[in-house]
């Protein structure tokens, strides 16, 4: 339980889908995901979801390594797209 608590803290715990903000409720480094039909993911310069907003982005059906940087401000993950934490 401790263990997951400052997983939780950090940002490095396992995360599905969702919007997640960079330092607050993810951390930046590299993840990956095991890819499936709605593994989407999206970097994020903000949240307005206007074409400037997506910094870069990976399309489904595909296994990804992504690098979520410090500069970043979300990160979006599709449904089905479990993403783990590999290191800084």
């Amino acid at each position: 339980m401790l263990a997951e608590m400052v997983d939780h803290v950090v940002g490095i715990a396992d995360f599905d889908m969702g919007h997640w903000v960079v330092g607050d409720e993810v951390a930046p480094g590299l993840w990956t995901a095991g890819g499936g039909e709605w593994c989407i993911w999206v970097r994020l310069s903000g949240f307005s979801w206007e074409a400037d907003d997506r910094i870069e982005w990976g399309a489904p059906w595909q296994v990804h390594t992504v690098r979520i940087e410090p500069t970043d401000q979300g990160f979006f993950a599709g449904e089905f797209c479990s993403h783990r934490y590999l290191g800084p």
